[in-house]
């Protein structure tokens, strides 16, 4: 057998393959001892001919475990299986030797291998343990480093990223000549921006280009760096390290780690006030075709500062675009869709696009009941429906907004609308109550004045004039405007209902006197007049009229005025 071994060697090194085939061929059918069948399967394991040396080993080991060679068979056997892709025979092979040969010299190697078959098949959780327990019973082989590799890529794909950073440090510290500790040094700088810990990260990075800077991931570790210091808040550093990046190695990024700096970039552009600079990064992530969820983010980042430039039809087409993008896109980040339609909402509220306002809101609130900004798009819905005068609707939204989110900053806004769609309704009792309960949550807000009146309002359409009058007295005292103009009217009003025609009078002429709001003063100098006439004083109701008329020219009361001076007229004729 030996001679035969040799010679095969010799002629198999020196022949074609069909010749060496041929010899091979031979030499099985002359030597039959397990020694020659395990030297022809050793050939054919160097030779990388994984069927060849499978078919080998697993006849050598017929002959039996006792003996010399069998664990290296075995082993062999497995590596054979494990790179012809026959994994769970693979698995098998080096769970038999490790539970056969506890003594054997290749242990660890199997003890590694087998970890190697439980990644390949997704048993990530089988394998750790594995790798663990080789690390614990060899701590010091050649296998160490690329058992600890395989740790933090485990730990790394399960989200433990404090554990994936503790390994691929650890995978230079146990061999640092190895040509997998760049890519170490790389996945633990991940890790630890995956971690949040931004510091850490940019030191990593850091390390990295300075120990490997002609390394295949330099580029890509000079983004990450510039990346994990913006996140420290370290705007302007950040900003120099991405300007070297776009320098000397921009094209070295795929696009999902280029949309990802420049994003940061926009960032720390707005946190100095630079937003045209800002909008301009925005669009060039944008046009990364590839740029993943951060290109949907920036359209979206980029509606919102056109919003706040009070660009409301350029952020209203940039948000329609954005919703279009998202249409039948699973990949896109959930809250995205909800951002934007609440945003669109928005736009075409300021545009005083009221029906597309509150169709969006409606179907907003539909689909997410539950929203963070539900008090808020419950108002805007609200206002929608009452600037179209459909208070029923409006009075629905506003309302929960009142019962069910008493401390966003919707409330007291809800609140003054809630009373005037009620008042517009007549529903005065609940009128009132909105307007007392505005009062009460914030009586210093510069709306004050709006619910007081309110208030008086609704006492004044209940008749009951006299509690009306101490309502209206507050915003006539306290406040200058249109508001306090009809306020004064109105007490004049209250005191004719009550038949107080001489303290009316008086409160009616104030408005023209004190308040320079001229469809008040027109309507308050006409109310004069009829208080005169319900005195029986037509000379000086008919002074009232024509001074309406004459500097009232052209408007109602004026009209009005014309009608009571040709009334006086046939009254007072003679004979009469």
């Amino acid at each position: 057998p030996r001679f035969a071994v040799k010679f095969t060697d010799g002629i198999a090194r020196r022949s074609t393959l069909l010749l060496q085939s041929k010899v091979c061929a031979w030499a099985h059918s002359f030597c039959q001892s397990s020694q020659a069948i395990f030297t022809l399967g050793d050939m054919a394991f160097q030779e990388e001919d994984w069927n060849a040396a499978r078919k080998d080993f697993e006849q050598y080991l017929t002959f039996g475990t006792d003996q010399v060679a069998a664990d290296d068979a075995m082993l062999k056997l497995g590596l054979a299986q494990l790179r012809s892709d026959e994994l769970d025979d693979a698995l098998a092979t080096f769970e038999t030797m490790l539970a056969t040969f506890d003594d054997s010299t290749h242990r660890a190697q199997a003890m590694f291998e087998r970890g190697q078959a439980l990644v390949l098949l997704d048993r990530d959780e089988d394998a750790e343990a594995g790798f663990e327990a080789l690390l614990r019973e060899h701590p010091q082989t050649s296998f160490t480093a690329h058992a600890l590799n395989h740790l933090g890529t485990i730990a790394q794909s399960a989200g433990r990223f404090d554990d994936a950073a503790q390994y691929f440090e650890r995978v230079a510290a146990a061999d640092p000549s190895l040509s997998i500790v760049p890519e170490t040094m790389f996945q633990r700088g991940q890790a630890l921006l995956a971690s949040r810990r931004h510091a850490d990260a940019e030191e990593a990075f850091s390390v990295l280009l300075t120990s490997y800077p002609d390394s295949a991931r330099a580029a890509s570790a000079a983004a990450l760096r510039a990346i994990a210091t913006a996140r420290q808040d370290e705007h302007e550093r950040a900003l120099t390290m991405i300007a070297d990046v776009e320098r000397d190695g921009l094209n070295d990024l795929d696009d999902t780690l280029r949309a990802s700096m420049l994003y940061e970039k926009a960032w720390c552009q707005r946190n100095r006030e630079d937003d045209t600079a800002a909008e301009m990064t925005y669009q060039d992530v944008i046009a990364i075709s590839n740029g993943g969820p951060l290109r949907l983010h920036s359209m979206l980042e980029l509606a919102e500062l056109q919003a706040e430039d009070e660009r409301y039809g350029t952020a209203q087409q940039q948000l329609e675009t954005l919703l279009t993008s998202l249409d039948g896109n699973d990949d896109a980040p959930a809250d995205l869709r909800r951002q934007a339609m609440y945003r669109l909402g928005v736009c075409e509220f300021r545009l005083e696009a009221f029906e597309d306002a509150s169709k969006r809101f409606e179907a907003y609130l539909a689909r997410y009941p539950d929203s963070d900004v539900e008090a808020s798009a419950r108002l805007l819905c609200g206002e929608s429906h009452y600037k179209q005068g459909r208070h029923e609707q409006a009075i629905e939204h506003l309302t929960v907004v009142t019962t069910s989110h008493a401390k966003s900053d919707a409330y007291g806004p809800a609140l003054l609308r809630l009373g005037e769609s009620q008042a517009v309704l007549q529903y005065w009792s609940q009128s009132e109550e909105s307007y007392r309960a505005f009062m009460a949550h914030a009586p210093e807000s510069p709306q004050w004045f709006q619910a007081q009146f309110g208030i008086g309002w609704a006492l004044d359409n209940r008749g009951e004039h006299d509690a009306a009058i101490e309502a209206y007295q507050p915003v006539v005292y306290n406040h200058r405007g249109p508001t306090a103009a009809r306020a004064q009217f109105q007490i004049g009003e209250c005191l004719f209902a009550l038949e107080r025609y001489d303290e009316a009078v008086r409160e009616l002429v104030k408005v023209d006197i004190l308040y320079g709001y001229p469809e008040w003063s027109a309507a308050a100098l006409y109310e004069a007049g009829r208080c005169f006439q319900a005195m029986n004083d037509p000379v000086r109701a008919r002074q009232q009229y024509e001074q309406v008329r004459t500097d009232h020219e052209g408007t109602d009361w004026a009209r009005l005025a014309s009608e009571r001076l040709e009334e006086l007229s046939r009254t007072t004729l003679p004979g009469r």
